[in-house]
């Protein structure tokens, strides 16, 4: 809804709700830590773990090959007795279309279920949750489509065994990289009152 926006600098946080987890020193990236994906609070099947890696600069999600099709047999067992039609979109491989075009997602968003993230790091486990607004977009001409991606199918991510974690799942989220105290921290926020928290330099993106 907020659009996003990016703070540089001294940051004030919420004060109450954010997930704080350790920030991964043996990457070159920022990792909370080893991650499965779970469908409707259910975990894929085999329960395959990867590094999970928050990255803002890139648009959608990207998974390892054996999460992506476990995940895509899950939504279409979701959808088996909806009236969504599977087509092909132009951007992303997986899309559905119903009987009128799609505004947004709040038109077809329940008709999916909620996947999540368990993170395990030093101090523990927590969890991301992903509600189907941070994992599916709406195209012009009105499609809903996957923007979770098959790393496979990335010449460049291909060989890298994440869970790229991108800018549509971080979508009304407050996503924290802490530097100094090697931290990550997450929290659902309306980002079109971030002017409300304080920063030194703050660019709307």
């Amino acid at each position: 809804k907020g659009k996003g926006v990016l703070f540089v600098g001294d940051f004030n946080p919420p004060s109450r709700g954010v997930t704080w987890v350790p920030m991964r020193e043996s990457l070159f990236y920022y990792s909370p830590g080893l991650a499965e994906l779970f469908t409707d609070k259910q975990p894929i099947r085999g329960n395959p773990t990867f590094e999970a890696v928050f990255d803002s600069g890139t648009t959608y999600t990207f998974v390892p090959a054996q999460i992506y099709n476990e995940l895509v047999s899950k939504v279409r067992g979701t959808l088996s007795e909806s009236s969504l039609v599977e087509v092909k979109g132009r951007a992303l491989p997986l899309c559905w279309k119903g009987k009128k075009p799609f505004r947004s997602v709040n038109d077809v968003k329940n008709q999916f279920k909620a996947l999540s993230l368990k993170i395990t790091h030093a101090h523990g486990t927590s969890y991301l949750d992903i509600p189907p607004q941070n994992y599916l977009i709406v195209e012009d001409d009105g499609k809903t489509c996957l923007a979770i991606r098959d790393a496979s199918s990335d010449p460049v991510l291909k060989e890298l065994n994440f869970i790229l974690i991108g800018a549509v799942t971080m979508q009304d989220l407050f996503v924290i990289y802490n530097n100094e105290s090697k931290q990550l921290g997450w929290v659902r926020a309306q980002c079109d009152k971030a002017q409300e928290l304080e920063s030194v330099i703050d660019s709307r993106l």
